[in-house]
């Protein structure tokens, strides 16, 4: 049976770099295979140690996109061991993302100097925190940092849904962003009526703005990207 699965392995060309590589590719499909409940057993220790591994080396860098592939996997080769297992190993990207937007939302609140610019922002609500909202959000322990996360960006919104794009351009930003990123999950149980208020109100400002305030607000985002780049090299 071993070899079975050992041949399974080498003619599946993004299993066998995932699991022999400890490795992924920002394309890898695992949807079009048949990974049979015995096989996931086989390949346990060996799949949670490629994702530990290849999440850890990605996680937060310019290549963060091979962590959507990753979490896409999970639905294919995971057992249910090893998502228990992966739940919490992914706390800590959400400790960090909102810790990220409560000072974000503090900032706001106070009148302050922006302390994040909008890639910051952006990447506390990142596409990889999204996927680990919609596919573990019903594991106690993110379900809980879900639900703050949530509220967080929502009260965000309210304190800058005023925001005129062409008086508050840089607030007006955020306020696209956050609305444009909360689309993307899937489940706001209690908070869905308070959300599409904000999709409704975005909805209105984004048809009274002119092609010019986006192109400043583009210029705006641009400049701060620009900075955050030279901060890094």
């Amino acid at each position: 049976m071993n070899e079975t699965f050992e041949e399974i392995i080498r003619n599946d060309e993004p299993l066998n770099k995932l699991i022999k590589d400890k490795e992924i590719n920002v394309f890898s499909n695992f949807s079009k295979g048949s990974y049979s409940d015995e096989l996931k057993l086989y390949i346990e220790d060996a799949y949670y140690a490629s994702f530990k591994e290849i999440y850890g080396k990605h996680i937060g860098t310019e290549s963060e996109g091979k962590i959507t592939a990753l979490l896409n996997s999970i639905e294919f080769l995971a057992t249910s061991e090893t998502k228990n297992l992966i739940a919490q190993d992914v706390q800590f990207k959400l400790e960090d993302s909102y810790t990220k937007l409560c000072a974000l939302k503090n900032s706001l609140t106070n009148d302050e100097e922006l302390k994040l610019n909008p890639t910051e922002i952006n990447l506390s609500l990142s596409t990889t925190l999204i996927d680990i909202l919609n596919k573990f959000g019903n594991y106690t322990n993110v379900k809980e940092y879900k639900n703050k996360i949530i509220i967080c960006c929502l009260d965000i919104c309210d304190l800058v849904a005023k925001a005129s794009p062409k008086k508050e351009t840089f607030k007006y930003a955020i306020y696209n962003m956050m609305v444009n990123n909360l689309e993307k999950i899937e489940d706001f149980d209690s908070l869905k009526e308070r959300f599409d208020g904000h999709t409704n109100r975005i909805s209105k400002k984004r048809k009274g703005v002119e092609v010019k305030y986006w192109i400043w607000i583009i210029v705006v985002v641009l400049i701060f990207v620009i900075r955050l780049l030279s901060k890094m090299d």
